[in-house]
Parts: C-alpha cells; structure tokens; sequence
C-alpha cells in the first residue's frame, strides 16, 4: 500500500508495522499523527497508540505528554 510505505520511510518504521496498524483499524491520518507524537514525545509509537485508544482524542493525547 503506497500511503502505508510512505509513513514507514517518513518515520523510519517499517511497512509491516504500519500494516499492523492499520490491518487493526487505525486510519493513516491517525497512524501520522502518532508517529509524530512519538517523535515529539520521546515515547514508543505503541504507547502513544495506547494512550490514544485510552483517550480516544488527540487532545487529550497531547495534554497528557505536554504537547500542547
């Protein structure tokens, strides 16, 4: 999938991590939006995942790690 590959080489994932995620119900937009969290956050992209399934907003997400 080309939008799948291109967050992999923009974030320095590999494809079938990304795959995993979206195979599971992210959606691309929010599967970026959580790399680039992790990248600001200094956290692992699977507890930013965590913490946005927990919160189910990227407002709360970016509250909870002083990200806004």
């Amino acid at each position: 999938h080309p939008i799948a590959q291109g967050i992999a080489e923009t974030y320095h994932a590999t494809y079938d991590e990304v795959m995993t995620f979206f195979c599971s119900g992210v959606e691309s937009e929010d599967i970026t939006l959580a790399y680039q969290t992790a990248e600001l956050s200094g956290r692992d992209i699977k507890a930013v995942l965590t913490l946005w399934y927990d919160f189910g907003n990227w407002k709360d997400v970016w509250e909870e790690l002083d990200l806004e």
